[in-house]
């Protein structure tokens, strides 16, 4: 899925949605670090904002390919170009 923004309020910016298997997760908080085992083996979703130069800022994370997908597309009109990298059909 692609949609070009002709006029974005950051330029040189683009939307990238892409997908993985959870191997491992840990929380850290005012006990310590622990591991967390209830998301191991779930599909992840995420929406991420892409620089110009590169750098990447994590906006979205989630269960739902269609929650990506509607996430990027509100962020579209100021961050321009969505790619779905998730190689899934739509």
């Amino acid at each position: 899925m692609k949609q070009q923004a002709s006029q974005t309020a950051f330029p040189d910016t683009r939307i990238e949605i892409t997908a993985g298997t959870v191997q491992s997760e840990t929380v850290t908080d005012e006990n310590g670090t622990r591991d967390v085992l209830t998301n191991l083996g779930a599909r992840r979703y995420f929406v991420d904002i892409i620089e110009g130069n590169g750098s990447r800022a994590s906006i979205w994370d989630g269960d739902s390919r269609r929650a990506a997908l509607a996430q990027a597309q509100i962020l579209s009109p100021d961050f321009g170009e969505v790619r779905d990298l998730t190689g899934e059909a739509a």
